[in-house]
């Protein structure tokens, strides 16, 4: 384990860390994610390679066109595919990662976040995504203040509203 400032202050550890590195291959294990069981029923761990983590990135950036000119409002665990999904695109991109100080769903702090830091990516449930157009009809103000021409929703699997917008 490595703390990164020491990384970049220490010479012998960055090196030892680029050795490191270096010695990984891609079908090596690198993080396992956790499933809900939505479709057997029962939670488990999904096993990533680094070849694997690699293609989700490249997967995502491909269909999404993600640069470093991108914001990114986070919102999912960092245990879930999304949540991960999230984290690394930034880094793969280089787009800003905005990181939701809601834990759950807490509607109004949301709305609020998308107002102040305008997102181009927001990855979220279709949960989520329903309460806020179930918000944005009552509240036509809100949906010209949320609904940018920047701005892009990815959500998880699920329904969604039989209105779009």
């Amino acid at each position: 384990m490595y703390n990164f400032s020491e990384l970049l202050n220490n010479k012998n550890k960055k090196d030892l860390f680029y050795k490191s590195v270096s010695n990984v291959n891609t079908d090596d294990p690198c993080l396992i994610i956790y499933t809900s069981g939505g479709s057997t029923g029962i939670s488990k761990g999904a096993l990533f390679t680094h070849r694997n983590l690699l293609f989700y990135q490249k997967s995502l950036n491909y269909l999404l066109n993600i640069t470093e000119n991108d914001n990114i409002l986070s919102y999912f665990n960092w245990y879930q595919s999304f949540g991960i999904a999230e984290k690394f695109l930034s880094l793969y991109s280089g787009a800003c990662l905005i990181i939701d100080r809601t834990p759950g769903i807490h509607l109004e702090t949301l709305c609020n976040d998308i107002k102040q830091c305008k997102p181009t990516i927001y990855f979220g449930s279709s949960k989520v995504f329903n309460q806020l157009v179930i918000e944005m009809e009552n509240n036509i103000e809100l949906k010209t203040t949320i609904l940018h021409k920047d701005l892009n929703f990815c959500f998880s699997s699920s329904y969604l509203p039989k209105k779009s917008y």
